[in-house]
């Protein structure tokens, strides 16, 4: 009995005490883990919160660049609207000095005609660019959240994929 309880040589006291130094470095090991884990979830929580206050912020961003982009899209109308009024007074003007040949009517004069056809060629114009940028321009924004997000995986991307990419655009 007294044989279990005393070593009998150096190499059994050496295991012994190493047996000891372990058991003691494991409880240490336990007490940090029992000290850390009220952290760690606290770190955790901390990111939840800081990821849903970033895509919260994203998306608060998101409604002030549409109502940007609505306001901007308003005031380019007003502004276009006043152009063409601007310019078909100027034209109507510039047809009234020329005077007019007897005979015609104000609209059959060639200034007046000239100038009704430059005010209706800009009042095109100008629509047409208007009508671009409502139809095609908003469009740009999914094609870049697009090309962003192909752009990410393109390196996981295989060759035959690369390559149908590729060839579609």
């Amino acid at each position: 009995m007294d044989e279990g309880k005393h070593p009998r040589t150096a190499r059994d006291a050496l295991m012994l005490e190493a047996l000891g130094d372990i058991g003691d470095l494991l409880a240490k090991a336990d007490a940090l883990n029992r000290t850390l884990a009220p952290t760690v979830a606290a770190l955790q929580h901390a990111q939840t919160a800081a990821i849903a206050a970033v895509q919260q912020h994203a998306e608060g961003q998101k409604k002030q660049l549409h109502t940007l982009a609505a306001q901007e899209s308003t005031a380019l109308k007003h502004s276009l609207q006043t152009a063409v009024a601007q310019a078909a007074k100027e034209l109507e003007r510039a047809a009234r000095q020329a005077g007019h040949p007897p005979g015609l009517a104000p609209w059959q004069q060639p200034g007046v005609a000239l100038a009704w056809a430059l005010a209706i060629a800009l009042a095109a114009g100008l629509t047409a660019a208007a009508g671009t940028y409502f139809l095609y321009g908003r469009s740009l924004d999914n094609e870049a959240a697009l090309g962003r997000a192909v752009a990410a995986v393109w390196a996981q991307l295989d060759a035959n994929t690369r390559n149908r990419i590729e060839q579609a655009f």
